[in-house]
């Protein structure tokens, strides 16, 4: 009888897992996503939070296609590596604030991506902005905020991403180029020049 209790609350611990669609461990000190309790059997995932940890490499999502919103904002993420992230069809929105990435790599695949945040990172070159480019790009917010962006031609990337309606980049040195709102503007006509042309930038 014990052992069938046991199997028992197994099974439901199981199925309780099963259920999870949002998980939140912020600040806890992990160098790991495999860290997070039973990630490989959160398979209905759809929110994880990450914020304020120090996770360096990204890994251990590609079994969690239910996930639509990842947050790994404040950590030491330096690069995305390719196939990081394959996988996950279903992610609308990723942020990656506050790392350490100074390009744009590893987001091939993500189909249904509408929000992007890779503010206050060492950021010079976009150019893997390109594989959220094409006629089925769903992109509609992007945050470069507080990056290395030194030249207008690195948003030409962009030019692709048809669906963009916000773009953040004050903070940039490209922001001390004279008009550089109104050339942007020319380029994306997609993305209304107020977007950036309202915030400042930091002196």
């Amino acid at each position: 009888m014990s052992e069938l209790t046991a199997a028992e609350a197994s099974a439901r611990d199981s199925l309780d897992l099963e259920a999870e669609v949002s998980v939140s461990c912020v600040g806890r000190g992990f160098v790991s996503i495999a860290q997070v309790p039973d990630l490989h059997r959160l398979t209905n995932l759809r929110r994880l939070c990450l914020h304020g940890n120090n996770i360096a490499h990204i890994d251990g999502l590609t079994g969690l296609t239910a996930l639509v919103d990842l947050n790994l904002s404040s950590n030491a993420v330096s690069a995305i590596d390719a196939g990081a992230l394959r996988g996950l069809t279903r992610l609308t929105s990723l942020n990656l604030a506050s790392n350490r990435l100074q390009t744009v790599t590893g987001l091939d695949g993500l189909s249904n991506l509408e929000t992007l945040n890779l503010s206050f990172n060492y950021i010079t070159s976009i150019a893997g902005l390109a594989a959220l480019a094409g006629p089925l790009c769903k992109l509609k917010n992007l945050n470069l905020k507080q990056n290395q962006l030194h030249n207008l031609q690195a948003f030409s990337v962009l030019v692709g991403c048809m669906g963009l309606r916000w773009l953040q980049v004050a903070g940039n040195p490209v922001c001390s180029l004279p008009n550089y709102a109104q050339a942007l503007a020319s380029v994306l006509s997609q993305v209304g020049e107020g977007t950036w042309k309202r915030v400042p930038t930091r002196a």
